[in-house]
Formats: structure tokens, sequence, C-alpha cells
């Protein structure tokens, strides 16, 4: 994952993180979550694996998880893999990564109605 992350407020936001074990896929890696942190705050989104390249998993956080996040405040993110049917048996974490809320102007959902 990148040094720098940075998410928008109100936005939707999407990270594509790939393996770059040969020999290995998501597959291998159980149930995968994205967690992101803020104060209280915890969003969790599971990775959805891409059927061409079964190395790469994508997750997207709506308008409706960011817009919880406070601007201009850190926030955390780590992904961890469950192995087996509960979150008791989480397997893997990486490392925790942080990065900052961009403002918005708007400061609510904004649908094409």
């Amino acid at each position: 994952m990148a040094s720098s992350i940075t998410i928008r407020r109100g936005t939707t936001k999407s990270f594509v993180l790939s393996i770059e074990d040969e020999d290995r896929t998501w597959a291998d890696m159980g149930t995968l979550l994205l967690r992101i942190t803020q104060d209280k705050l915890v969003i969790d989104k599971k990775l959805q694996v891409v059927e061409s390249d079964p190395r790469t998993a994508v997750v997207s956080y709506t308008q409706e998880d960011t817009i919880q996040l406070a601007e201009n405040k850190k926030f955390d993110l780590q992904l961890f893999s469950i192995l087996g049917p509960t979150a008791s048996e989480v397997a893997v974490k990486s490392d925790i990564y942080s990065g900052t809320v961009k403002p918005s102007l708007w400061n609510e959902v904004v649908h094409n109605d």
C-alpha cells in the first residue's frame, strides 16, 4: 500500500491490492477484510477478488462510509485475514497504515435524483 493515503470525506474510495508472490492468490488467505478506524469509528469491508487475476483484490468504501469520517483528522487502515468461521480466528494482520481525511464542501451524500 502507498505510504501516503488520503480519503476525501463523502466520496467513494477504492483500494486495489495485489499479491506479488506468483505462487499465492487471495483465495489462499481466507476471508479478507480491510478495516478503517478513526477514534471510535470502525468500518470493515470485505475484499472482492478480481476474477481475471486472482492475485488482485478490490475493496470500495461508499459515500455513506466516508461521510462518517471527521475531516482533517488521521485515520488508520489495516488488512486482516480470517481463516476460520469467526473473527476469533484472525490469522494474518498487515502493518497499520495511516492517512488523512480531506474535507469536502458537501456535508451529505450526493445522489443523481
